[in-house]
């Protein structure tokens, strides 16, 4: 089955017409909201769309266009529900005397351990 990228768009249209999908997304909200008035922190991470018009071309046109995914149905959804996920892991670290790890990311070593730290005290 080939790979299909399905615009922002497009992925909030199927959130919003989709009557299951859309009580979760009510659910998510709310609980954003939730989270926003215990002192949770929120930041935009902007995306990029990058699109050549002749890859093969001497000197290609490069078009760059910057995606505001900030009040995204479907990014609003599937962050908070991740969110949870992790709250719901460490939740129960915690009730069976478990350390659970973080394992963060971001291509520079060092960086991870840091952030590490950071993402067990905000599921706190």
């Amino acid at each position: 089955m080939p790979w299909v990228w399905l615009s922002i768009r497009v992925k909030d249209e199927a959130v919003s017409g989709c009557e299951t999908l859309a009580w979760r997304l009510q659910a998510a909200e709310a609980r954003a909201a939730w989270r926003l008035r215990q002192g949770a922190s929120t930041f935009a991470l902007d995306e990029c769309s990058v699109k050549v018009d002749d890859p093969r071309a001497a000197d290609p046109r490069v078009a760059l266009q910057r995606i505001n995914t900030w009040q995204s149905a479907s990014r609003t959804l599937v962050s908070e529900m991740m969110i949870l996920a992790g709250q719901v892991a460490a939740t129960a670290g915690e009730c069976l005397v478990h350390a659970c790890p973080v394992f963060m990311s971001l291509g520079k070593p060092g960086i991870g351990q840091h952030l590490a730290a950071l993402g067990r005290l905000i599921l706190l």
